[in-house]
């Protein structure tokens, strides 16, 4: 989280504590293990780690387990399959909400295999997933049709507003994706399409929103395709500057791919986002997409890695102002009805209270 953001949550009220990280450097984090294991004797037992999980993640476990215990706490709510299942093998017995994202469910499956979630589906603690396509993924792992709750990431309709395009008047189409710069957001597929349509006469700009490791392979393929005055690479930006960009915008897109890795969008909050402020969406058929938005009706449903496909439906939307605006309102709509943030807490209130 950013330094906004957790300002964000102190100024809520919340209390937040930290029971201290593993140093990233290989030496001193032994040594931390090393003096965690003295003084806690009984965790030399998880020296070779336990089952699919490592010494560190078992002792870190158990560092968890002893600061809950110490503060009394009674319920939690754990962010993360994985963190669940090492409080799980440690011991940990009391009622928890586990919600998962899908790096546990997808990606950490893929290196360690499906059957890692055993014991953490044996107990009766209750899971929370974005969408179906995760539901039906955690039931594949073991877990019970009962265990599991779909509850959408809704957002704050009052930070993402319906903006009125009807009667602005551009020559220039602009096109924003907002997304790591990483494989799995499919960004080179979008900048290919990009160069498709401005081969067939179509005056656009596509400004991406985000950083990460496929940056330099992404400036590359801008470079040799001869992009640079139609896509820009804006790196990381804080919340008001997305929200600024997506009003000033007139397509949405983002071509996601499932990862070498196995990792894949699980629900697509910026979909949800960008459909708020009544911008068109292109997505890929992956994971969670479809749910994120009503094909033909919200957006543009198109299959992963199809470049002349991601090229048609940018084009469709370029060539026909109507359908944007028409799609445009339907999302806006769409997202009110189903992905209030409201709706979302009380869903997760009457979780805990059950």
């Amino acid at each position: 989280m950013t330094s906004d953001e957790l300002d964000a949550i102190d100024n809520l009220g919340v209390q937040r504590n930290y029971w201290g990280a593993w140093s990233s450097n290989r030496f001193k984090r032994l040594i931390q293990m090393v003096g965690y294991m003295l003084f806690t004797p009984a965790t030399i037992r998880y020296w070779n780690g336990q089952g699919p999980w490592a010494r560190s993640e078992m002792l870190e476990a158990r560092r968890m387990c002893d600061y809950l215990k110490s503060n009394e706490v009674k319920k939690i709510h754990v962010h993360f399959g994985h963190t669940a299942a090492f409080l799980a093998a440690i011991g940990w017995d009391k009622p928890t909400v586990v919600t998962w994202h899908g790096y546990d469910a997808n990606m950490l499956t893929t290196s360690r295999g499906d059957a890692i979630y055993r014991e953490l589906f044996e107990r009766d603690w209750k899971h929370t997933v974005g969408s179906s396509f995760m539901q039906r993924r955690l039931i594949e792992l073991g877990a019970r049709k009962e265990q599991v709750f779909k509850i959408p990431m809704g957002i704050d309709l009052s930070c993402f507003q319906f903006v009125d395009r009807s009667s602005r008047v551009q020559n220039t189409i602009k096109l924003v994706s907002i997304g790591r710069l990483d494989e799995m957001k499919g960004h080179s597929y979008l900048i290919d399409a990009v160069c498709e349509v401005k081969n067939l006469g179509i005056d656009l700009k596509l400004n991406i929103i985000g950083e990460g490791p496929a940056r330099k392979e992404l400036e590359s393929q801008i470079q040799k395709k001869g992009l640079e005055e139609n896509v820009a690479l804006l790196g990381s930006r804080p919340p008001s500057y997305v929200r600024d960009e997506l009003a000033a915008s007139d397509i949405f897109a983002l071509t996601g791919v499932v990862a070498l890795s196995g990792r894949v969008e699980t629900q697509g909050v910026a979909f949800i986002e960008a459909q708020a402020t009544g911008l068109p969406v292109i997505g890929s058929d992956v994971g969670g997409v479809s749910e994120s938005m009503l094909p033909d009706t919200t957006g543009i449903l198109v299959k992963p890695k199809d470049v002349s496909a991601i090229a048609e439906a940018i084009a469709t939307y370029a060539d026909n102002r109507e359908l944007r605006l028409a799609h445009g309102r339907a999302g806006s709509d769409f997202v009110r009805d189903r992905f209030n943030i409201d709706t979302m807490l009380k869903s997760f209130e009457k979780l805990y209270q059950s």
